[in-house]
């Protein structure tokens, strides 16, 4: 079959004089929508599609949008970086998206003023409805999106739901599992290597946060200068616990807020012949799969399950209804997984 490429998008009108049918025939056969008190016969829409083919008519996703007052997309607020977690929880969402015919869209926004701006795009109807996993995300964005009747999905330990769903993995609970762990197993000078904005004083709950306070439950205080905004980042993870580990007063544990962070401190402690765990006990934060293949298998908190199928379908099944949120807390506990390391 001969496909006649014009130079610019072919009208439905085109379409129609081509087909030998009216223009509503046409655009009742190209939308999919069903219902019509007079529905086309199956040989006009046959004709109908081998025109568009033949005109190589693309349907406009914007037309579309205004008509069925809907998207297909829904969009992942997300930090900026690449973390294993993240990239496995988008690609679960993208797969179960895609097979009803949706798109996933990742907006990157690690700063106040950028999630500032990605909220400002989104209430204006650009998704269908938003994942978040941003920790810049507060309440004033959420409600902003809620109230424009966008289903929200947030993952977040303070947000409380109010318009909105919140998936809470109980972080400081998990943390604390870890540090109990390090302290039953005769660690007493424990480093943490936390994300740079958990050093910043918020009233938000964070790991490091959660990690000081239980060590301070045993009777065992932070030392300030082991503590080192180095976990969004493997090169200045290795880098500190190589300062760390070569001096003569050295920590016999590091827990770390990320998982990277703390297999890079791995690699810090076997550069320098540091037995782990017999002199140096570690635990990151994420369970990701790199954790469990590294020998000698990395002690972290995370999920059980590095499979994000089930997570992702819940998630976007809550945003496939349209209107306010079901106001939910979405439990997905996290817990301390033991393995070498330590």
């Amino acid at each position: 079959m001969t496909v006649n490429r014009l130079t610019t998008r072919p009208t439905l009108k085109q379409i129609a004089e081509r087909a030998g049918v009216s223009t509503a025939a046409v655009s009742y056969v190209l939308s999919g929508r069903k219902g019509r008190t007079r529905p086309v016969s199956d040989e006009t829409a046959e004709r109908v599609r081998r025109a568009a083919a033949e005109l190589a008519y693309v349907p406009s996703h914007a037309g579309r949008s205004l008509s069925r007052q809907r998207t297909d997309v829904v969009c992942l607020l997300r930090d900026t970086g690449s973390t294993p977690w993240v990239n496995a929880l988008g690609d679960s969402l993208t797969d179960l998206a895609a097979e009803d015919g949706r798109h996933v869209i990742a907006l990157m926004a690690s700063r106040p003023d950028h999630v500032d701006l990605a909220v400002q795009l989104l209430v204006t109807g650009y998704a269908d409805g938003v994942v978040v996993h941003t920790h810049e995300f507060t309440t004033e964005h959420a409600q902003a999106i809620a109230s424009r009747g966008i289903p929200l999905v947030a993952f977040s330990e303070q947000l409380v739901p109010h318009g909105y769903d919140v998936v809470r993995h109980g972080e400081a609970a998990a943390v604390t599992s870890a540090i109990d762990h390090l302290v039953a197993s005769g660690r007493r000078s424990v480093a943490l290597f936390a994300h740079p904005w958990e050093l910043v004083e918020t009233e938000h709950p964070s790991r490091l946060a959660a990690a000081r306070a239980a060590l301070e439950a045993h009777g065992l205080a932070a030392r300030e200068d082991w503590i080192l905004p180095v976990a969004h980042s493997r090169e200045d993870s290795l880098a500190a616990a190589r300062v760390l580990l070569t001096g003569n007063d050295r920590p016999d544990a590091i827990f770390c807020t990320s998982d990277r962070s703390a297999l890079a401190a791995l690699w810090a402690a076997q550069a320098d012949g540091v037995a782990v765990p017999d002199d140096l006990a570690l635990v990151g934060v994420g369970n990701i799969e790199e954790g469990e293949r590294v020998p000698p298998g990395l002690t972290t908190v995370g999920a059980a399950t590095t499979d994000f199928t089930a997570i992702a379908a819940r998630i976007l099944d809550r945003l496939a209804d349209r209107g306010p949120g079901l106001e939910e807390v979405i439990s997905w506990p996290w817990e301390l997984i033991e393995r070498g390391t330590t």
